[in-house]
């Protein structure tokens, strides 16, 4: 009879034990993925429409349509629609309005149905255009200077747009996610220099501390365009304790490009300091560019008070889990046959290792109690 430990019985049995668990939770694992299928948004809400092509024909030196129009001129010019897609696309076309962004630089305006000011003075041949597959489509314009027009720049945008609104797939991978509705659009400048008298010039307004979404501090400093050409000022300045001592705030900055006639409201954000309540001294410069021709200044003073010191620390971001719908005791009790399983097998290798211990010992005994070999002595 072989011998057989019974350590070595129970591991083998173990092993059994946990390999038909296993077994059984990866059968409940797949099901339960089968049955989560992917959110409902999927399979119904494509992704964001391709922008369309905008090709400006015979544009100025600078990538866009200028000219130079006394009160009363006129001209035409062509743009060129694009489709970039492997599939026919309706894209409308329409000019809008410019003006100056709260943070510096041109913002266009969105399509109204009778536009204003500078983008009154476009006539397009068409309000939209359908383009094939890969193919173009030209749009004709015309600007027409009105009479009593005032010496300057202008400037209004020519605009392609995807016709109609897409959904987006919410963010989250869950089924309650938000939805974005997105509309891709291009643009084109058209810029209109009327000859004149013309040069930059600019206002400082009163400047005041706030507290944006308890989150930061933030300067708020308003700027006045009253110049009648395009312009990139230079902002610096700082602020310093009403009672004297050194600058607490210090600012140097270059903006983007102003549109004449326009005001905003520029932010400047204290994203790593806090000022304490009471009352400052600010000195504000803007230039033409750093060191240039001075457009205006201010002088004078701002007050914090107590609620607009009372930042909050952003809470720590946390971290996104992916929501799968298993049951909630399928990845403790996987764990646990993980664990089962590297117990038998190390019980296993043990009980091998005894029972080679065993067989060499048996086969050592069988030798020594085999039949003796005597000598037998001759007479």
């Amino acid at each position: 009879m072989r011998p057989f430990p019974r350590l070595h019985r129970w591991a083998v049995g173990l092993v059994r034990v946990t390999v038909a668990c296993g077994a059984t939770l990866a059968i409940v694992f797949a099901t339960a993925l089968a049955s989560t299928g992917p959110p409902a948004w999927a399979s119904s809400s494509p992704g964001a429409p391709a922008a369309p092509g905008l090709f400006p024909v015979h544009p100025g030196p600078n990538g866009y349509f200028e000219y130079t129009l006394s009160p009363g001129g006129a001209t035409s010019g062509v743009v060129v629609v694009h489709d970039l897609t492997a599939s026919a696309a309706r894209y409308l076309v329409y000019v809008t309005g410019a003006t100056t962004s709260p943070t510096g630089g041109v913002a266009y305006g969105q399509l109204e149905a009778h536009p204003l000011g500078t983008a009154a003075w476009v006539q397009l041949s068409g309000r939209s255009v359908q383009v094939s597959a890969k193919g173009a489509v030209t749009v004709h314009f015309t600007v027409a200077v009105p009479g009593a027009t005032a010496p300057g720049d202008y400037v209004a945008g020519l605009v392609a747009q995807t016709a109609a609104p897409t959904a987006t797939a919410p963010a989250s991978s869950t089924k309650r996610g938000v939805r974005l509705l997105t509309t891709t659009r291009v643009i084109v400048a058209i810029v209109v220099h009327v000859p004149g008298p013309a040069a930059p010039a600019a206002r400082l307004g009163q400047p005041s501390i706030g507290l944006q979404q308890h989150r930061r501090q933030v300067l708020t400093i308003p700027l006045h365009d009253t110049g009648n050409v395009f312009m990139k000022p230079y902002l610096a300045g700082d602020l310093r304790n009403c009672s004297g001592g050194p600058a607490v705030l210090r600012l140097a900055r270059q903006l983007g490009t102003f549109v004449p006639r326009t005001s905003i409201d520029y932010p400047w954000y204290l994203n790593n300091q806090v000022l304490p309540a009471g009352c400052y001294q600010v000195s504000l410069a803007l230039d033409l560019g750093a060191g240039g021709t001075r457009l205006a200044s201010f002088s004078g003073t701002v007050h914090v008070g107590v609620p607009v010191t009372k930042v909050q620390h952003p809470p720590a971001p946390r971290r996104v889990v992916s929501r799968t719908g298993l049951p909630a005791w399928l990845v403790p009790a996987a764990a646990a046959a993980v664990v089962l399983l590297f117990l038998a097998g190390f019980l296993l290798l043990r009980a091998r290792r005894e029972r080679r211990r065993l067989l060499a010992l048996l086969a050592g005994n069988d030798t020594q109690s085999g039949p003796a070999h005597h000598k037998v002595k001759r007479r």
